[in-house]
């Protein structure tokens, strides 16, 4: 189950997560994505893009 994000309040690194889960598990726009969080679809592009770097780092050196 998943809790509703409140936007208002929310933290970066809270934000961050919600768009990476957004974007990655449910294949939303990076658009959508930010328009949602109120957030730039750029830093939302940015933010996945450094996920997948980091998954493709970590899936190389396991």
């Amino acid at each position: 189950m998943t809790l509703a994000l409140d936007i208002a309040t929310a933290t970066d690194e809270q934000k961050r997560a919600e768009a990476i889960r957004r974007v990655v598990d449910e294949k939303t726009s990076v658009r959508a994505t930010g328009a949602a969080l109120g957030i730039s679809k750029d830093k939302v592009h940015r933010w996945v893009t450094a996920h997948r770097t980091s998954v493709a780092a970590a899936t190389v050196a396991a």
